[in-house]
């Protein structure tokens, strides 16, 4: 369903397809809201620890 924010990243998913296969774990919906909102206000920060 559509929606403000891509809950793939929140809820993960696993699955085969046809010669494919995805495991994506979930993650703390807070934790990925405030990434990205660090992200868009600071867009040259990357993504390693300091």
């Amino acid at each position: 369903l559509p929606s403000m924010f891509p809950n793939l990243l929140v809820n993960g998913s696993r699955g085969i397809a046809i010669g494919m296969a995805t495991e994506m774990p979930p993650h703390n919906l807070g934790e990925i809201i405030d990434a990205c909102v660090y992200k868009i206000k600071h867009p040259k920060a990357s993504y390693s620890e300091p």
